[in-house]
């Protein structure tokens, strides 16, 4: 099976079904009441999705889990962005989340 690269830029058109399922995907994660903070790093062709949990409340870690299943599954591979999701919990060092990663969310 051939898959071609995803040309990210083809995010930037209008009725790009990977930006919507990321999008979703992004307010999924915002929603979550422990996430503190989101930084999108990317990395090629794959985004790392930083999140730091303020509060360790049972069932949110599953939460983030479901929704990258969600996102993954609503588009076809060649038609978005490969999302890697790391969770910084908040017991962990400050240092466990990348210190140069441009926050977008951040909880007031």
């Amino acid at each position: 099976m051939a898959i071609e690269a995803l040309d990210l830029r083809a995010l930037n058109q209008p009725e790009t079904p990977g930006l919507d399922a990321f999008l979703r995907f992004f307010g999924s994660v915002c929603a979550i009441s422990s996430v503190a903070l989101v930084a999108v790093v990317p990395d090629g062709l794959i985004w790392n999705v930083w999140v730091r949990l303020s509060a360790d409340i049972e069932g949110d870690q599953d939460r983030l889990y479901i929704a990258l299943q969600r996102y993954r599954s609503s588009v076809p591979p060649n038609e978005r962005p490969d999302v890697d999701l790391h969770v910084v919990f908040p017991d962990e060092d400050e240092a466990a989340f990348p210190a140069a990663a441009t926050i977008h969310f951040a909880r007031e």
